[in-house]
């Protein structure tokens, strides 16, 4: 087992696992990592394709999957057996990035936040994107972001570029 250390200003905590030497989103609260525990969490079934790289079988958990395709980095296969859309964001200077995009051909989305130590963590709070809408003058000077799509909608009916009003 291998054990890693973080100190603050008065404590020293062992830790188990390294994602928490990461700041982890409080979006993520429930902490999965693995593509069978985001499944059982979702409720989704087993899937009925079989793929060379992967083990599925149920136990008395649900899902295991051996290796894991997130780990793997094997998103299209996994978006492939489970039907399912893989988005990856990241964080920086308190702002949400999208660096991957899921299959456009299934809909059902699982969104994972990729942490600052690499490793990639699945998002439970759907509040997590509050804030991401933006203006459709966004490039052009505009930085108002919304909450929801009623009250964006309202505001680029308005909205007007500094080259559209002069």
């Amino acid at each position: 087992m291998v054990v890693y250390f973080q100190q603050t200003v008065s404590k020293l905590f062992l830790l188990s696992d390294p994602m928490f030497l990461s700041k982890i989103p409080q979006a993520c609260g429930m902490r999965l990592q693995r593509l069978d525990q985001i499944l059982n969490y979702l409720e989704i079934s087993p899937s009925q394709k079989q793929h060379d790289g992967f083990t599925q079988t149920v136990d008395h958990t649900g899902i295991v999957i051996q290796p894991c395709p997130l780990e793997a980095g094997m998103f299209s296969v996994a978006e492939w057996l489970y039907d399912i859309k893989i988005n990856i964001w990241t964080e920086s200077d308190n702002e949400k990035v999208q660096v991957r995009l899921g299959s456009k051909t299934n809909n059902f989305e699982i969104n994972l936040v990729k942490l600052e130590n690499g490793g990639l963590i699945f998002i439970t709070d759907a509040n997590y994107f509050n804030g991401l809408l933006r203006c459709k003058n966004y490039q052009k000077g505009c930085l108002v972001r919304m909450k929801s799509k009623k009250q964006l909608e309202k505001h680029n009916a308005k909205c007007k570029t500094l080259h559209e009003v002069s």
